[in-house]
């Protein structure tokens, strides 16, 4: 799946560093786009690309100074283009948006948002709707969801003018506190890193956590799979959506996700080879210890 990643601290910071770090880590595997979003002067900046993250930030130098950023990586369900990388933002301009998962289901609750006069920028995304629904519910977007019949998983990020950050998890979204920061990602940081319960809205501001509210989960599929044959020619990911609700996680022999067979072992298809869940949970949080130096 796609993975996201926000900031929130007190006062502004130079986020560069651990901005372009997470994205990297992140975008192995998630190489159809790349996009954060940021606070700037009481407006919402943002930039996206179809680059990888890796390629992106070996060819851009950036640099941010903020105090509430959300990034992505994008692994596409639908056509690879600017128009459909996130993050995105609100005809007004005072909320942008990301999303880790897939919907299906949606495409009424489209049409009936587009008749209210809701403009889409997407060529075909599933994840735009989201942002168009939360506009008209605010915290109640996952119950009209759920109303509506829309299904699948949507891990949600959703940032405001007034510098909040809202994270809403439907089964992959950590909380880390760092100095004089609070991070909310896709997977956790440290040992440190709390797990945010599924069905839970997350509000933090200031680098400080506001509320925290159950306020239900998406209905899920019963079965979902989708690959992207670009990605499997060049032997980055063989799967990039498993059963609603399980993770995918790396291999730690060429570091290309991999498919959740059983409860014990799982096959990576590139290295031939079956991998002990131990050793994969241990290699992910090796090569996420750098990030415990920055700050």
């Amino acid at each position: 799946m796609c993975r996201l990643m926000a900031i929130s601290s007190k006062g502004e910071k130079d986020v560069s560093r651990i901005l372009e770090t997470l994205l990297t880590y992140y975008g192995n595997g998630n190489e159809d786009g790349t996009g954060f979003a940021w606070l700037k002067d009481g407006k919402i900046k943002f930039y996206k690309t179809t680059q990888d993250a890796l390629n992106f930030f070996l060819t851009h130098k950036i640099s941010i100074k903020t105090n509430a950023i959300i990034g992505h990586v994008r692994k596409a369900t639908s056509k690879i283009c600017y128009e459909n990388t996130h993050p995105f933002v609100n005809e007004s301009k005072d909320i942008a948006f990301c999303h880790n998962g897939i919907i299906s289901y949606y495409q009424k609750v489209e049409e009936e948002l587009k008749k209210k006069g809701h403009k889409f920028s997407g060529n075909g995304v599933d994840s735009e709707v989201i942002l168009h629904i939360f506009e008209e519910k605010g915290e109640d977007f996952v119950k009209y969801m759920q109303n509506n019949g829309i299904r699948g998983t949507a891990n949600c990020l959703f940032l405001f003018r007034n510098g909040e950050i809202w994270g809403y998890s439907n089964g992959s979204l950590y909380l880390t506190k760092m100095k004089g920061m609070l991070v909310l990602s896709s997977e956790e940081i440290n040992e440190n890193s709390e797990e945010i319960k599924t069905g839970t809205l997350i509000k933090i501001k200031d680098g400080k956590v506001l509320e925290k509210k159950e306020i239900g989960t998406i209905n899920k599929y019963s079965y979902s799979y989708y690959y992207n044959s670009d990605s499997i020619k060049t032997g980055t990911s063989q799967n990039a959506n498993i059963r609603a609700g399980e993770y995918v996680y790396l291999c730690p022999f060429c570091y290309c996700e991999t498919e959740k067979h059983t409860k014990k072992m799982r096959y990576c298809a590139f290295c031939k080879k079956y991998i002990n869940k131990k050793n994969c949970i241990r290699e992910i949080k090796s090569r996420l210890i750098p990030l415990s130096y920055y700050y």
